[in-house]
């Protein structure tokens, strides 16, 4: 085990005469610090390396010994620790870092940080229903506050529509973004200036929001 991001560097390490395997790749033997990407293939190709590397260690099996006794996180001795847990010696989970209760958002986030990287399916319910509860306010908020506030986005979208009759697709590919996103763009629009596309002309002059618009062409 690298000894380089773990400040209490056991004995047996120090007094070892020997080229550790380990000092040559250390990051392997550690989940990164984001963790976002160390899933599934990605942290099983990183955690065989680590083993590999462990394989040629001569102090293999002080060092999983060492693993054991103080409860470490990461590879110790070409042992994870799942592994660990697994032989009785599972670590002592920091404050805060323990697995929130499934059905919840932050079971959600925790079983992306910490766990296979896919939340279980109340987890995922639950997230869900908490970004639609979001979604809900903002809209709402939207629908009470007047004049509404465009963003930069929102107002070049509502002068194409307005001024041009474009649809879509149109306004996506001059925009360079994806059709998808002016789609919800539209919605927004729709949801805060209270009408549909084809009020969009008067709501916006009415409003001062664009200088006199020409009359508004529905896109065929």
């Amino acid at each position: 085990m690298s000894t380089s991001q773990h400040l209490d560097i056991p004995d047996f390490v120090i007094r070892t005469q020997h080229q550790l395997p380990c000092t040559s790749r250390p990051e392997l033997f550690h989940i990164p610090e984001d963790g976002r990407t160390d899933r599934g293939s990605i942290r099983a190709e990183r955690e065989a390396r680590a083993k590999q590397l462990c394989g040629q260690c001569p102090i293999q099996a002080a060092c999983r010994d060492w693993g054991r006794s103080s409860r470490e996180s990461g590879i110790w001795g070409g042992e994870t620790e799942d592994e660990r847990a697994a032989a009785g010696f599972r670590r002592e989970k920091l404050p805060g870092e323990d697995k929130p209760d499934c059905g919840s958002e932050a079971g959600a986030k925790w079983h992306r940080r910490y766990g296979t990287g896919r939340p279980c399916e109340a987890c995922a319910v639950a997230e869900t229903e908490a970004a639609r509860r979001r979604r809900n306010i903002r809209e709402a908020e939207a629908r009470t506050q007047w004049p509404p506030k465009l963003t930069p986005v929102e107002l070049r979208v509502l002068e194409q529509i307005v001024r041009w009759g474009r649809p879509n697709n149109q306004i996506a590919k001059s925009l360079g973004v994806k059709t998808k996103s002016v789609t919800t763009t539209v919605y927004r629009l729709r949801t805060k200036l209270r009408t549909d596309n084809a009020g969009f002309a008067r709501a916006a002059h009415e409003l001062g929001l664009l200088a006199t618009p020409d009359a508004y062409r529905p896109a065929a």
